[in-house]
């Protein structure tokens, strides 16, 4: 064709005929200066009160994480701070509950349906009479559908065994200030994503190897809607049946410590809801699509 536009020029028809150029592009490789790594912070608080009442709620998060098809790696700290203040006559009744932690995890890719994983805890908490407790995990997991389906759907199931050290404030209901302890726990979780959010849901049970009737089973959901550009409105919700309070203080509790929640009470079920935002920022070429152990 190249050969032939010098006769064509010559004909009535050339002005009918566009010549073009495409300049060849140039691709390179951009470096990318956060290495595959992301960073997400959420905060949330609420807070209510009246002339003889207030309660304040707050709870917060920074995560660190890094994902690459072939292994993913992730630090995270949280803590919280519940405050309730109430006032009557001339008495002023103050009481306030705080938690802590923070937990690390390795995960490696093993083929297109297993994954195996390494993680480690430590947590404290007023309210559930521990000043410390750390867990080290392992753990293994099988995808139904191959782990390059994720982006939209997954079906995984975990096995995870821990072995874990305790440290309580009081003495518990079963006569214990420390004690080392190791549980088993198994989990199936399906996730759908969609161009406007992701839905999950989970149901998992776990037991403590001394005494298999220290258990628990617990359904979990989550609805996660897209806003805009790195910002989600996240909907939680968990029921649960409680058979494992090991750290329960020993002795009645009193009527102000249960109306105030100022310790964890003996239950056979807790629920919870919670309503939040987050934002991601980070590495704009991070985006590998590695579920591994939903974490």
């Amino acid at each position: 064709k190249i050969g032939l536009m010098r006769f064509v020029g010559r004909t009535p028809g050339a002005e009918n005929v566009a010549i073009e150029y495409r300049k060849p592009v140039r691709t390179t490789p951009q470096e990318d200066r956060w290495n595959y790594w992301t960073f997400t912070i959420q905060v949330n608080a609420w807070m209510n009160g009246q002339k003889a009442y207030r309660s304040i709620n707050t709870w917060g998060s920074v995560e660190a994480r890094r994902v690459t098809e072939e292994a993913k790696v992730w630090f995270e700290l949280w803590g919280s701070y519940n405050e309730n203040k109430f006032s009557y006559e001339d008495q002023i009744t103050l009481s306030i509950t705080r938690s802590k932690g923070a937990e690390t995890g390795y995960i490696w890719s093993l083929g297109d349906h297993w994954s195996a994983g390494a993680m480690v805890s430590v947590s404290a908490s007023t309210f559930s009479n521990l000043d410390l407790r750390t867990w080290a995990s392992a753990a293994m997991e099988y995808n139904i559908f191959p782990y390059r389906e994720s982006s939209r759907r997954q079906c995984r199931f975990i096995h995870r065994t821990s072995f874990g050290y305790a440290d309580y404030q009081e003495v518990t209901i079963y006569d214990r200030t420390t004690e080392w302890l190791a549980r088993e726990q198994l989990a199936v979780e399906v996730e759908l994503i969609q161009p406007w959010g992701s839905v999950r849901t989970s149901a998992w049970g776990s037991h403590y190897f001394h005494d298999f009737r220290r258990n628990r089973l617990q359904v979990n959901g989550r609805v996660s809607l897209r806003l805009v550009e790195g910002l989600s409105l996240n909907i939680d919700g968990s029921a649960s049946r409680v058979r494992d309070q090991l750290s329960l203080r020993r002795g009645d509790a009193t009527q102000e410590e249960v109306l105030l929640r100022r310790r964890e009470l003996e239950t056979s079920y807790e629920y919870w809801v919670s309503v939040g935002f987050s934002y991601t920022f980070g590495s704009i070429y991070s985006n590998i699509v590695n579920p591994r152990f939903g974490d």
